[in-house]
């Protein structure tokens, strides 16, 4: 059961998702618990975002080496997804030190938003966590936008004791991505568009390739005893997601981004979203 009045209002649901999406009931002992958010999480994040030059990274290979990090933490919002926070505490001079916010699913495994320890980075003085939302139906007429219902009791546990509240990605925001680009799209996509509707003075964009270049090393470490494969094949896996589809992602975000005047994109996010095709080789053509 949980905690009386933790910092997220969480919801109990006797029901569960099966393997192919289905919700299923599931025995008292095994209820589920998701969270819905409340209006007050966008006031704090509009204070947060709203006239601000905000930065965004993602965990794509291509920032190794590329010395962004002093730009990066010379933006006033640092925003990160998932695992990126691990990352900027071994290559900072790449992709900054600071965090403001993270956007994660909040799925404690190696290949999601990795094993989080909020009290660590609560001392980092991130301000605010993001998740996605989902839309569920429930049985007798109950339908909920609201986080994953997989995210488990332990991790809402940890959140309350650190104090954090988790904020949801608009749900208008995600049901619009959804529509256009026929496909769940992932985290950090959603916070791209997120964080757009919340009015930035400009937003600069790091670290997505839509997986065209994998991630930085060690963005998935772990993964190989979780699912018995490398970084790299991981990376492959997540490219070819048919859950995630990346081709559907990349025409969407090459039709708004490039014309959106508060974006600023880095020259490899440039070369992507001119690309003629989507694709690894065309990627790698002319390097």
């Amino acid at each position: 059961m949980p905690e009386e009045n933790p910092v997220n209002q969480i919801t109990i649901v006797g029901e569960t998702l099966d393997d192919n999406g289905n919700i299923i009931p599931v025995p008292n002992q095994e209820l589920q618990i998701v969270y819905t958010g409340s209006p007050e999480d966008n006031q704090k994040f509009a204070n947060l975002i709203q006239g601000k030059n905000v930065v965004l990274v993602g965990p794509a290979a291509y920032l190794e080496g590329s010395r962004y990090g002093k730009s990066i933490d010379e933006k006033d919002v640092v925003v990160r997804i998932n695992r990126s926070f691990e990352t900027a505490e071994r290559m900072p001079e790449d992709v900054g030190s600071r965090t403001d916010i993270i956007y994660s699913c909040l799925l404690e495994t190696h290949r999601n938003a990795g094993f989080l320890d909020f009290e660590k980075i609560k001392k980092a003085n991130v301000k605010m966590i993001c998740a996605p939302g989902f839309r569920y139906d429930f049985q007798g007429g109950i339908n909920l936008y609201s986080s994953h219902i997989h995210i488990e009791k332990s991790t809402w546990k940890k959140l309350n004791d650190a104090k954090y509240k988790v904020r949801l990605v608009l749900p208008n925001v995600d049901e619009f991505l959804k529509e256009q680009t026929q496909t769940r799209p992932n985290t950090g996509f959603l916070a791209i568009y997120d964080i757009l509707a919340f009015n930035p003075k400009s937003l600069t964009i790091h670290g997505f390739t839509f997986y065209l270049d994998g991630f930085i090393k060690g963005s998935k470490e772990g993964v190989e005893k979780e699912k018995g494969c490398s970084e790299e094949e991981f990376a492959n896996l997540a490219f070819k997601s048919k859950r995630h589809n990346q081709k559907n992602m990349w025409e969407f975000a090459k039709k708004t981004l490039p014309n959106q005047t508060n974006v600023i994109l880095d020259d490899t996010m440039k070369k992507i979203l001119s690309l003629e095709t989507f694709g690894r080789d065309e990627f790698y053509k002319n390097d």
